[in-house]
């Protein structure tokens, strides 16, 4: 096992959960930050880490200096779990040692320190993995949406606890449409590949826009993710895209002047409904921005509408002078803009 940065006289953890206590006092003025290689070798063998082993300090008494220290050697008796006399911890468990360690510093006139410590050991698996893939990056009307890919992993040699998901999301707001859903116990080396899977073709039915397929892998009681994977795709309109059009009255405005916005159009010439994200704002001189309509909507086959000509206000002196902006937008539920127009004006 070998560790990154640590500290002399601190508790320090390592994989998050172990610790290296060392109990002798501190010498001459210990410096705040070490590195600190450690080698931990049972007397059946060596306890190793699954990866690189992090040291960091907690409520060091020092706060300045720095010191080359060389290595750390466990040497005496080790315990392993439920007390058996091993140096072999069971697969995720933990292997406790009892034992003086050795370690080499510069620190003062101090050659060398011997401490006697306990070292709380434990051994981490690797975590459950998920892949997903599509046949294509983009779809049209009678193509077939296949998964390539549908990839559930337990690499580690123990069995794991695991939800087990993999969902299509639609680009439309909420709407997600879950394949598989599932607590399982994931055996040690489990490696299966569901796809590839044939889905459905794509019809005027299925709304436009970005479509994920999405896997994921997570701890059944907290819910934090072991893995999780997405992939991308789009189903485009098949003739011209939804827009929206504004216009102001006059390009200039003086003290008295009425303000008004004489269009706000939304429109689909679409075939299909489109889910989008409709709005419609006032972009202020100081670069903030006043918003009017700001809501998700369903536009059918079809659909023009304009809000204009509507009045916003009359200038008077309390309104601030620059540069303003009508504008107009419209996204898909990822918030990728599928248009948009813009009517500056000044108000002087």
């Amino acid at each position: 096992m070998r560790s990154g940065a640590g500290a002399l006289g601190g508790a320090m953890p390592i994989l998050g959960v172990a610790k290296v206590c060392l109990f002798a006092a501190c010498s001459a003025s210990p410096p705040a930050n070490v590195s600190l290689p450690v080698d931990v070798v049972g007397a059946g063998g060596a306890a190793t880490a699954s990866g690189p082993v992090n040291v960091t300090v907690a409520g060091a008494p020092w706060t300045t200096g720095t010191v080359q220290v060389g290595t750390a050697t466990r040497r005496g008796s080790a315990v392993g779990p439920a007390g058996a006399a091993s140096s072999t911890a069971l697969p995720g468990g933990r292997l406790n040692l009892v034992t003086p360690i050795f370690i080499s510093t510069n620190i003062g006139a101090l050659a060398e320190i011997s401490a006697f410590g306990r070292v709380e050991l434990a051994l981490q698996q690797p975590a459950p993995q998920c892949e997903v893939a599509v046949s294509q990056a983009s779809y049209q009307n009678g193509e077939t949406l296949v998964l390539t890919r549908a990839r559930f992993a337990n690499p580690g040699t123990a069995p794991r606890s695991a939800r087990v998901r993999l969902e299509l999301v639609f680009p439309v707001p909420g709407l997600t449409v879950p394949a598989l859903d599932a607590s399982v116990a994931l055996p040690a080396g489990f490696d299966i590949d569901l796809g590839p899977v044939t889905a459905f073709a794509f019809g005027s039915e299925h709304p436009r826009g970005r479509y994920e397929l999405r896997c994921r892998v997570e701890d059944p009681a907290s819910g934090e993710a072991f893995a999780a994977q997405s992939a991308a795709f789009t189903l485009p309109f098949s003739g011209p895209a939804p827009f929206c059009d504004v216009e102001a009255s006059q390009p200039v405005y003086v003290e008295g002047e009425r303000l008004v916005a004489t269009r706000i159009r939304f429109a689909n010439p679409q075939n299909e409904t489109a889910y989008l994200h409709m709005r419609y704002e006032l972009g202020l001189p100081d670069g903030t921005v006043s918003p009017v309509i700001d809501s998700d909507v369903a536009m059918p086959p079809g659909y023009d509408q304009d809000f204009g000509p509507a009045t916003a206000w009359i200038v008077s002196p309390s309104i601030p002078r620059g540069d303003y902006e009508l504008r107009c937008g419209l996204s898909d539920s990822y918030g990728t803009p599928v248009a948009s127009d813009a009517a500056p004006f000044s108000v002087q």
